[in-house]
């Protein structure tokens, strides 16, 4: 069975998260949307000629305000799209405190080898609004990073390709993630299985236990 890809959108309010979300799966732009906790969208969609079942959820710019929210929130997500507004610098203050969390809470692999990295998209909304910009302009979009971030601007309301775009390359890399990670599983289990020195070595330890019993028996 093939899981979702989950991907969580996290920032302050009006930075625009649901209406990057729309734009990429229905490439329309709508600026009103209803106010709640929590916004689910799930949809099926082509990429590299195959199909890849999505789950995104939009989160409350507050649902990152409590440790217990912040830490089931980022251990059920396979990605993570981190979004500020280049004409509010106090949205980036927010978006910072995210990737605190994300780091809190899904450390690198080294640290905790049981879990996945999570790839994260920082991603900065309303480029459109260049004239009155707040926040200092990034470079062109830069390759992924060795803790699996990728950082870009864009605008939800005139780039529907761009935000198509870098929807796409956080998904790619969500499913390299978990194509590395099964392919690093199947390798285990086979020397676990296959190799003479292992099964060797677990025979003698079942029966250095199954001795143990016996003598504490008599």
């Amino acid at each position: 069975m093939k899981f979702p890809v989950h991907i969580i959108i996290l920032g302050q309010e009006g930075v625009g998260k649901s209406a990057l979300v729309v734009r990429f799966l229905t490439r329309r732009f709508l600026t009103e949307f209803a106010e709640t906790d929590e916004i689910d969208y799930e949809r099926t969609i082509t990429l590299d000629d195959r199909q890849v079942s999505l789950r995104i959820t939009d989160v409350s710019g507050k649902s990152l305000q409590t440790r217990a929210a912040s830490r089931e929130l980022l251990m059920q997500a396979d990605a993570a799209v981190v979004v500020y507004s280049v004409t509010d610098q106090s949205s980036v203050t927010a978006a910072r405190h995210a990737l605190h969390c994300i780091r809190k809470y899904r450390p690198p692999p080294l640290r905790h080898r049981r879990l996945q990295p999570l790839p994260v998209l920082l991603l900065g909304n309303k480029s459109d609004l260049d004239h009155i910009r707040t926040v200092k302009r990034h470079c062109e979009p830069s390759d992924w990073t060795s803790d699996f971030t990728l950082t870009a601007e864009c605008s939800a309301r005139d780039d529907a390709d761009g935000v198509r775009v870098l929807f796409h390359k956080l998904i790619r890399k969500v499913l390299q993630t978990r194509e590395a990670g099964n392919k690093g599983g199947r390798k285990m289990s086979h020397a676990s299985l296959g190799s003479p020195k292992q099964l060797r070595s677990t025979i003698k330890r079942r029966f250095s236990m199954f001795s143990r019993e016996r003598i504490s028996t008599l």
